[in-house]
């Protein structure tokens, strides 16, 4: 039964997305906008709802009305695919993504139209790329917020991994709001991806999710907006959201990543 349940639903996922591309990815190029965004993130938005009724996902926002009008960063742990379905059922947003994203048929096509910020992490070099391209779409246009997962990897679903400073830094160089974002699962052991730690497909991790019978209850938790300055440090801030986070969790605290510098500044706060 399980097995058919969840042919059942990888297939209605197909025709949904293979129905929606191409409304989402015209509606993105009308310059229309309510509430701030276009078109076709709006309809990514109504989309995922779509899914979770289709996977029997309820999904919960504490402050829905913080996620709606917030302009600038958003940061939340990362463990799960879901993560990325759980933010736009929120409200329209953007995603930090790899540029080899841009390439893929269909989500590739939803990822433009959700005005993703497509960046090339192999070098040094292109991290620095990478940075130019937050700070010039946040300049552009500060809403839909940007979501960026600081880990920068998939957690295991039962700690974090060190926060890494560079959304915090282009945070402080540009004044930009970030709004910490907790996301908890009350079934983590079915909506987690080990890809990082098992290389586990998402096909795989999302079979998982399909051929389960119950409920998955997502629970999304604003923190408070923290409104940075040029003279902030980046890694303090980095440190304390991790913190933040770890606690709403009941997460046992994960390493700092922080230089010996950092940790003096970090002993004093």
């Amino acid at each position: 039964m399980s097995y058919l349940r969840g042919a059942l639903r990888f297939t209605l996922v197909i025709i949904m997305f293979a129905v929606g591309v191409l409304p989402v990815v015209f509606l993105s190029l009308l310059p229309y906008r309510y509430r701030g965004a276009r078109l076709g993130p709006w309809l990514t938005y109504v989309i995922s709802h779509i899914f979770n009724r289709i996977f029997n996902v309820h999904f919960t926002c504490t402050d829905p009305e913080a996620m709606m009008r917030h302009r600038g960063l958003i940061v939340a742990n990362h463990s799960s695919y879901m993560d990325v379905v759980a933010m736009v059922n929120a409200a329209p947003i953007r995603f930090l993504a790899a540029k080899e994203i841009h390439r893929q048929p269909v989500i590739g096509w939803f990822a433009v139209a959700q005005e993703t910020v497509f960046v090339d992490r192999s070098s040094r070099e292109s991290r620095r790329d990478a940075r130019h391209a937050i700070t010039a779409a946040l300049r552009k246009d500060p809403y839909p917020p940007i979501v960026v997962y600081p880990e920068g990897r998939l957690g295991p679903g039962d700690k974090l991994n060190p926060f890494r400073f560079g959304v915090f830094e282009i945070a402080v160089e540009n004044e930009a709001p970030i709004l910490p974002v907790v996301l908890h699962y009350n079934r983590p052991d079915i909506v987690t991806w080990h890809g990082g730690t098992r290389n586990e497909t998402m096909v795989g991790a999302a079979w998982r999710l399909a051929k389960h019978n119950g409920p998955i209850e997502v629970t999304m938790i604003p923190l408070p907006v923290l409104h940075v300055t040029r003279g902030d440090d980046a890694a303090i801030i980095a440190a304390i959201t991790q913190r933040q986070i770890e606690q709403v969790l009941n997460f046992p605290p994960a390493p700092l990543a922080l230089n010996e510098v950092d940790k003096a500044r970090w002993e004093r706060v």
